[in-house]
């Protein structure tokens, strides 16, 4: 396993992991599932995306 699927493997864990958190705090808080639908699928996958960018390889310059 490359570092490219590494990562793929740890993004899609957090966001399972995070999925279910965020809709059982959702759910808890009594929020509509009219807010926690559209927040799990576009604002959570850009959150665990940002939060695992230290661990991005950085882009190489010049390579074809």
């Amino acid at each position: 396993m490359n570092r490219e699927n590494a990562l793929a493997a740890i993004w899609a864990s957090v966001y399972c992991v995070s999925l279910v958190l965020v809709v059982a705090l959702f759910d808890h808080l009594g929020v509509q599932p009219y807010w926690t639908v559209p927040f799990v699928i576009v604002v959570l996958p850009f959150m665990v995306a940002f939060a695992l960018t230290p661990f991005q390889s950085p882009r190489r310059r010049g390579v074809s």
